[in-house]
C-alpha cells in the first residue's frame, strides 16, 4: 500500500522506510573474544584453555594469534584488555600477533580466505 501511494515499485529499502517507525531499531549483535576464542578453537581444533597456556607450539601459538588478531579487528577492547584475556599476555605481544596475521593475510590469499571464513562465522554466533 505503502509503496502504491507513493507510486514506487515496492524495494527493500522502502519497506524498511515505511516500517521504521513500527520495528524497534536493529542493533548489531556485540562480538566477544569469547565468541571468537570459540569459533578458533572449533576451526583449529584446539581447547579454549589452549588460548590461555605458554605454550609456544605452532599447533597452539599461530591460531592465538588469529584469535588475538581478530579481537583487535572485531572489538572495541584495548590491546591490554586483549592481552589479558589471552593469559595476560603483554600488549606488545598482541600488536605483534596482529602485525604478523595482517603479513599473512596479504601474503597468502587461502589464509586470507580463511580469515574472511571465521569472520563470517564470528559475526553469525
Amino acid at each position: 500500500a505503502y509503496a502504491n501511494m507513493l507510486k514506487c515499485p515496492l524495494t527493500y529499502d522502502l519497506a524498511v522506510q515505511a516500517l521504521k517507525d513500527i520495528l524497534p531499531p536493529v542493533r548489531p549483535k556485540q562480538i566477544t573474544i569469547e565468541t571468537i576464542k570459540q569459533v578458533v578453537a572449533e576451526h583449529y581444533n584446539i581447547r579454549m584453555q589452549d588460548f590461555e597456556v605458554r605454550n609456544r607450539s605452532r599447533a597452539v601459538a599461530y591460531p592465538r594469534q588469529i584469535a588475538m588478531y581478530l579481537a583487535r579487528e572485531l572489538t572495541d577492547s584495548s590491546l591490554p584488555k586483549i592481552g589479558e584475556e589471552f593469559g595476560g599476555r603483554d600488549h606488545t605481544t598482541v600488536i605483534h600477533a596482529c602485525e604478523k596475521i595482517a603479513k599473512d593475510i596479504q601474503s597468502d590469499p587461502a589464509f586470507a580466505h580463511t580469515i574472511e571464513q571465521l569472520i563470517a562465522r564470528i559475526r553469525a554466533e
